[in-house]
């Protein structure tokens, strides 16, 4: 296998600290007003509960996300996990401006924090990024 950045691998076979970015298709910001970061603020809280990852650190913005969470037993579940996140979100988003075809998201990037000073700096990092709060 081999990692290339526009579809890059998700190596999910340990349970553990992850880093995660979702962008948006083509860096369009389509999550440009409060109630449509609500959306994805609540739908992530919610899946992320689903799913059982434990949410440490996130900022949402118009056309990306980070987030810190630490994984359940088994990691591979934050591919279903953001499939249905981006999935219910990209549905809601097409239906309020009647455009039900429309491509919303691109990928995600995961980073599997396996070391204090990496988890620190990515923490540091998600927390310096101006964060959507209700």
């Amino acid at each position: 296998m081999v990692d290339w950045h526009h579809a890059p691998l998700h190596r999910l076979t340990e349970s553990g600290m992850y880093c995660v970015t979702g962008a948006t298709y083509e860096k369009r910001l389509l999550f440009n007003t409060r109630r449509r970061l609500d959306l994805l603020h609540d739908a992530f809280f919610d899946f992320a509960t689903r799913f059982g990852w434990l949410p440490q650190a996130w900022s949402f913005f118009p056309n990306h996300y980070h987030f810190i969470a630490a994984s359940p037993e088994a990691a591979d579940s934050l591919s279903a996990f953001l499939s249905q996140l981006h999935s219910m979100t990209a549905r809601e988003l097409n239906h309020m401006d009647g455009m039900e075809r429309r491509r919303v998201w691109y990928q995600f990037w995961d980073t599997h924090l396996t070391n204090e000073r990496s988890y620190l700096a990515r923490l540091h990092y998600v927390h310096e990024n101006p964060v959507h709060h209700r």
